[in-house]
């Protein structure tokens, strides 16, 4: 058994390392196949059904899982609240899911599945909404960074704590810098801060980007607090990871987290980037992540480098429903771009409430945020949200909503301008 262990061991040792050496073009092409390769693999996905009391409300309801991993957890974690019960319903290839999804689903609240973006697109109808399973947030490197920071108004109290801190920086391109930040700060940072959902990249696959980025480093007082491991795609600064020492909160009280941003951006503007990639973000409008970096000016944007969608059902719009969508708002795709999805707790917003919404939800690079309302708002609805009537609760499930949203998308092509 010993034996068997360790030569197990050193076959996926050996496997990262060739992984580790590939350039980052086969990478991209090892990425677009794996959807087909898991097609003629027959590869099988867990079904189940979780039960639990729904964030929000008093009631019991069930969600329908087809996939597993962090992104499938991210989403129970937020409808649920308190202990999530699973009840196993096998496994099935992604032919069989289709089938497999519609004879369970309308004994569930809601469905979501995990599923590669080329099965999602050839087996699955137009009765689901499809989520990118991660979105990038993307802005211009501005000319004058400095000036620019100050025109915002949600990160004075940050420019504030690095300046009173006197924070300093300074980029790193040395394996034994990359080891340190690896081990100390980037995973027990993304422990510490994500706990079961964080997205655990290994050695391996850091390394190989490191071999083609760099380290970006914040000090206080000649000590480093925290890091930013930094990618080059041609004219564009990718963010890929970053940590704090020993993934403490400490430095970020001292705005260490708010200078790895700030300083990212100086060195962006010194090394004549043209644009940065703040990196990956859930499909959801209130993710804390997506928050933090919206502040500094991003624009939503679906990454070449996603190979799966979430596919989400619902077969009546039940409180439990509505309060999901509500508290957490689902960035959804199509052929036009990506849209806003969401529901008020309200089922008739007046003015007020509307304006109140669009601040909490609305984000460059969203074509529309749809509000699925009780009836026709009686005020002006400002033109990038649009609110869907439904008449009756019970009866507006998820492909009624996906039928008025595409009639929306195919006759207000010029209502999506930026705002």
């Amino acid at each position: 058994m010993r034996t068997r262990v360790t030569l197990g061991g050193r076959l996926r040792d050996g496997a990262g390392r060739l992984y580790e050496a590939l350039p980052q073009g086969v990478v991209d092409v090892l990425g677009l196949a794996h959807p087909l390769l898991a097609l003629m693999t027959g590869v099988r996905l867990p079904v189940a059904i979780a039960g639990g009391r729904c964030a929000g409300t008093s009631d019991r309801a069930s969600v329908l899982v087809a996939g597993a991993g962090p992104g499938v957890d991210y989403f129970l974690h937020r409808f649920f609240d308190g202990p999530v019960e699973l009840e196993p319903r096998g496994s099935v290839s992604v032919v069989e899911l289709p089938g497999c999804l519609r004879r369970l689903r309308d004994g569930c609240d809601l469905t979501i599945a995990r599923v590669d973006r080329i099965s999602s697109r050839a087996l699955f109808g137009p009765e689901y909404f499809r989520l990118p399973d991660w979105l990038g947030g993307f802005m211009r490197v501005p000319d004058d960074v400095d000036c620019y920071v100050r025109g915002i108004r949600g990160v004075a109290n940050d420019m504030r704590r690095i300046h009173r801190n006197e924070l300093c920086w300074h980029v790193s391109r040395e394996p034994a810098d990359f080891e340190c930040f690896y081990h100390t700060m980037y995973r027990p940072f993304a422990y510490r801060r994500h706990g079961v959902l964080a997205e655990d990249r290994n050695v391996h696959q850091m390394r190989r980007v490191f071999r083609a980025g760099r380290l970006l480093w914040v000090t206080h007082r000649a000590k480093a607090i925290s890091a930013i491991l930094l990618m080059a795609r041609g004219k564009v600064l990718q963010f890929v990871v970053l940590g704090t020492s020993q993934g403490s909160v400490d430095p970020i009280k001292l705005g260490g987290l708010a200078a790895l941003y700030l300083f990212s951006l100086r060195y962006a503007a010194e090394q004549k980037f043209t644009e940065i990639d703040f990196g990956g973000v859930r499909p959801c409008l209130t993710d804390g992540v997506l928050r933090n970096k919206q502040k500094w000016g991003v624009s939503l944007r679906p990454k070449r480098d996603v190979y799966h969608d979430f596919l989400v059902h619902w077969p009546r719009l039940t409180d439990s429903v509505t309060s999901f969508l509500w508290a957490h708002p689902l960035v959804c795709c199509s052929d036009g771009g990506i849209f806003g999805l969401t529901a008020p707790l309200q089922p008739s917003p007046d003015g007020s409430a509307l304006a109140r919404l669009r601040r909490r939800v609305w984000i460059s690079g969203l074509r529309r945020v749809y509000v699925l309302g009780g009836r026709e708002p009686a005020v002006a609805v400002p033109p990038e949200l649009f609110c869907i009537p439904v008449g009756s609760t019970q009866d507006c499930d998820s492909a009624a909503v996906a039928r008025a949203v595409a009639e929306d998308l195919r006759g207000g092509q010029q209502l999506y301008e930026e705002v």
